[in-house]
């Protein structure tokens, strides 16, 4: 039997307990979120950045612990706004559909904007949420940007239409395609 899990946004007052949330995390899910290494002092560091950023955080707990959260924050980086999503679930549980609730969560938070997930090419996980989600895959070096529209994946349509996805994209790609002159 498996203990119920309670996802919900966190408050201000709450920074506290994601930054011990990603203090648990071990090595190799902290190299999967944050796409290289972190030691604890970086991951406090994320911490105090995020205190005032504007970030959204969307908790999961489990018997009043954080065991996953998606990260949520307006990038500039891109011509027309866009919410850049990030996710860590700590490694024992994984694989219960945790992820699939926050990515669920947060996108019907953030509708209508569009979501950017990006994601290492060896995070298989991260590479299927967002791909159910409907997201299309930009690959570029060892990162996937996948873009998602909200109102796609809210509909259920995610699922019953494929995109694109990371394996579609590098079969797109040919020697002459990289070739130069």
């Amino acid at each position: 039997m498996s203990k119920s899990v309670e996802i919900r946004q966190l408050d201000e007052t709450e920074l506290s307990l994601y930054c011990e949330h990603l203090m648990r995390l071990d090595e190799r899910a902290r190299w999967m979120r944050f796409n290289h290494v972190m030691d604890d002092a970086a991951l406090q560091a994320h911490c105090l950045y995020l205190a005032g950023s504007g970030t959204m955080l969307i908790g999961a707990f489990e018997d009043d612990t954080l065991r996953g959260v998606a990260e949520l924050s307006l990038s500039s980086d891109h011509n027309a706004p866009i919410v850049e999503m990030a996710f860590s679930v700590e490694s024992k549980l994984q694989g219960r559909g945790i992820g699939s609730s926050l990515l669920k969560t947060a996108l019907t938070i953030i509708w209508p904007a569009p979501a950017l997930v990006v994601c290492r090419n060896d995070n298989i996980a991260m590479r299927h949420l967002a791909e159910r989600a409907g997201g299309r895959c930009e690959p570029a070096d060892d990162l996937l940007f996948y873009r998602i529209d909200t109102l796609y994946a809210i509909q259920g349509k995610a699922q019953a239409e494929p995109r694109t996805t990371a394996a579609d994209q590098r079969q797109k790609l040919k020697p002459a395609d990289t070739a130069y002159g």
